[in-house]
């Protein structure tokens, strides 16, 4: 298991070793875990990589399935 503490880090693992699953929180200290996860998606290499996005939010506005 490995662990980033903002999104570059994250995108960094990503592109030194693919995971099996990412599990992204929605608010990350250097941009949003949602725009990282758009990022990924449209990645060819990690578009079919499975992610489970977490967040703190309660409105109604933030639920998504992606």
């Amino acid at each position: 298991m490995r662990r980033a503490e903002s999104a570059r880090a994250a995108q960094d693992a990503i592109r030194h070793e693919l995971p099996d699953l990412v599990i992204l929180d929605w608010m990350l200290p250097d941009r949003a875990g949602i725009e990282l996860l758009r990022d990924l998606r449209t990645d060819e290499r990690t578009k079919a990589l499975p992610i489970i996005l977490l967040t703190a939010k309660t409105a109604e506005g933030t639920r998504s399935l992606a």
